[in-house]
């Protein structure tokens, strides 16, 4: 889901939640202008009357990070869709710890203990973490002040790092 917003002069779009996406909001140019948010390159074009695609600029290649439409969207809609995110068992939400941040220089993920960092001239890496390396990624990486309770509670309720199923 995506929000059209207007102004007096101009239109922007909201990204309202897609995780590896826009910086801020980004101007909604029908002449498919490049545009710098931090240390990324993003793109709005326009692939057919009223379909847009959002790319990103990596290494001098565009990446589309999504596809949308200008179709208004339902309570029901997003009701659907929240409800699968969060029961259905294909579900990248359910399951595992999931935490993403989009900063000016890189896009950080962790899943259970799969640290993922990507920055803007494509390169990524990928590391297993333990314990303490996972409460420092949380801290440091992502910005969250958990205190000792709650680092406790998260590591005890990840999988030991042999048995993850990503990383035999």
């Amino acid at each position: 889901m995506t929000l059209r917003v207007s102004t007096d002069t101009e239109q922007w779009l909201a990204d309202v939640g897609f995780g590896a996406g826009l910086l801020e909001p980004l101007l909604w140019d029908e002449t498919g202008q490049a545009q710098d948010q931090g240390r990324w390159t993003y793109q709005l074009i326009c692939q057919a009357p009223g379909s847009w695609q959002v790319r990103q600029a990596s290494d001098k290649e565009w990446t589309a990070l999504y596809n949308f439409t200008r179709e208004p969207q339902r309570a029901s809609d997003v009701e659907m869709a929240n409800h699968f995110t969060s029961t259905h068992p294909s579900s990248p939400f359910l399951g595992q710890a999931v935490v993403m941040l989009e900063a000016d220089d890189a896009h950080h993920g962790l899943r259970d203990r799969q640290l993922t960092t990507t920055r803007p001239d494509g390169t990524t890496t990928e590391q297993v973490l333990n314990d303490s390396e996972a409460a420092a990624a949380l801290r440091d990486d992502f910005g969250l002040p958990l205190g000792h309770d709650e680092i406790a509670n998260l590591t005890t309720a990840l999988p030991p790092i042999d048995a993850d199923p990503r990383h035999p």
